[in-house]
């Protein structure tokens, strides 16, 4: 038998979220050198970053691993919806009480630990839309479907040509889709716009982009229709544009993100030193931990302005790096939301891969200039315990996922009992009717065949090829009455044989 790779990508995330989280504690440990050193609010402790970092480092993880191994998500997925969303809100309101951190009340302080619960909203919102979505595919479907008219008086329904473009009847026609759309999204845009709005409260307009893009990712996965997108694309930016022209500071980032060189010590003051930091790293950069930028010129350098630090250091090369490893990530996780099956797992899976990634996007954008100056940290590298304890949660759901997406044989039986197995070519897993043969997919069993040779017994039915399946389950009855049963539960046993001819049920 031809040597079949198996296809599960829990490994793939796995190790790329520890490189990065092991990257970015070295790198926040080198950007924090000199903020903790020359501040007595850090007792002049170079590492007080880095240990707090730490700590909330090994939380994280280990709660990522717990999640993956244990956490149910189809038991507790009632909890996962509309509950997370109501504890989110009752924090976020708590937070606008707490005390204020540089002027806005984002944060809770517990302890002398300041939890951001906006970052939690960030992942509730993902559970609270995929639970929606999942549960409302039949109406959403049928709301995304153009309106309807009569072929001949009293004949079928059938539907309606679209109108020629940009006419009256164009606009009817997609208005109804448009509406329809609305009326099957509007209890979940209910419950957004409450966050939202909690959020804006907390002056965060940061999170609320990244959730916004979000769930409009999430929305046009399910199946929405161009129009509506361009709609929603249409109000989100009316919508953005109101909340910056309700701020001040607002209006200034925009003119600062405009003109960055022309107030490089007031507006444009950290714009200007983060180019400073990329521009001097060059292809190779000047080696961790040389950077000149991080001592004091570029404001908030371990945090939301860590990227160009890594700039500096590392170079075009170790940037680059960094953006490939997110790449990667994305690529994963999105593998993942395609194979698997189940529509509420799918939902999630690709939602959390569009937040962890487009965050990370987002932050480079901001730090080089392309979009104007937001707060918003580096997913797994910049510093603030909420956001990297959410994150890895979130690859921990995400890792649960595609654990249960791939079905993996147990090994329960006596060694004599596996040893036969493999001398067969196959593993036997805990049924001892059940035989699980390495993975194939669609192409390797045609080529298999076309070269007159098949994995196991030639008297085998063609397996059913699951693309969220990493081992291919054949059933092997015994007796004609078992086989007659698996045949009628399972309709595949009954098609055809490996070699072309009808498979032999006798």
């Amino acid at each position: 038998m031809s040597k079949v790779l198996d296809d599960s990508l829990t490994k793939p995330i796995l190790y790329v979220v520890l490189i990065l989280a092991m990257f970015g504690i070295v790198a926040m440990l080198s950007a924090s050198l000199g903020k903790g050193a020359v501040s007595s609010a850090y007792a002049y402790d170079s590492l007080f970053f880095f240990k707090r970092q730490l700590a909330f480092l090994v939380v994280g993880l280990v709660a990522m691993f717990a999640i993956q191994r244990w956490f149910n998500m189809e038991k507790y997925r009632f909890l996962l919806g509309m509950p997370l969303t109501i504890f989110t809100m009752l924090l976020l309101v708590w937070a606008l009480f707490s005390s204020s951190v540089n002027e806005v009340n984002r944060w809770i302080s517990i302890g002398g630990f300041h939890f951001q619960p906006g970052e939690l909203a960030k992942i509730s919102m993902i559970l609270f839309w995929a639970d929606f979505l999942a549960k409302r595919q039949r109406k959403l479907a049928e709301a995304f479907q153009p309106p309807l008219m009569k072929s001949a008086p009293g004949g079928p329904m059938k539907p309606r040509p679209v109108p020629p473009l940009f006419s009256l009847r164009w606009f009817m026609y997609y208005g109804h889709i448009v509406k329809n759309t609305l009326k099957a999204l509007l209890p979940a845009i209910i419950v957004t716009a409450v966050v939202v709005v909690l959020i804006e409260s907390g002056r965060d307009l940061g999170t609320i982009i990244v959730i916004s893009a979000t769930i409009f990712a999430m929305v046009m996965a399910a199946g929405t229709p161009w129009q509506f997108a361009l709609g929603t694309i249409g109000g989100l930016g009316l919508l953005g544009g109101l909340m910056i022209c309700k701020e001040a500071y607002r209006a200034n980032r925009i003119h600062s993100w405009l003109h960055p060189l022309d107030d490089k010590l007031g507006d444009g003051y950290q714009a200007y030193n983060s180019f400073i930091a990329i521009s001097k790293g060059g292809i190779w950069g000047c080696g961790m931990p040389f950077s000149r930028q991080k001592f004091d010129f570029l404001p908030e350098m371990h945090c939301d302005f860590i990227y160009p630090i890594i700039c500096e250091e590392l170079g075009l090369v170790g940037s680059l790096g960094l953006l490939l490893l997110f790449l990667i990530l994305f690529t994963c996780c999105v593998g993942v939301a395609v194979r698997c099956k189940d529509p509420y797992m799918s939902m999630v899976s690709f939602g959390i891969s569009v937040q962890i990634v487009g965050q990370a996007l987002f932050n480079v954008a901001v730090v080089t200039g392309i979009l104007p100056n937001k707060g918003l940290p580096l997913p797994f590298v910049s510093a603030g315990g909420s956001s990297l304890m959410l994150s890895l949660m979130s690859m921990g759901l995400l890792l649960n996922i595609s654990e249960h997406t791939n079905v993996r044989p147990k090994q329960a039986l006596p060694k004599s009992t596996r040893r036969k197995a493999v001398r067969k070519g196959a593993t036997i897993s805990s049924s001892d009717q059940q035989v699980s043969v390495k993975p194939v997919s669609s192409r390797e069993w045609e080529a298999i065949v076309a070269q007159g040779r098949t994995p196991v017994d030639h008297k085998l039915p063609r397996p059913v090829i699951e693309p969220s399946w990493s081992k291919v389950v054949i059933f092997e009855p015994g007796s004609r009455a078992e086989r007659e049963r698996w045949r009628r539960l399972h309709p595949f046993i009954g098609g055809r044989s490996s070699n072309g001819g009808a498979a032999n049920n006798a």
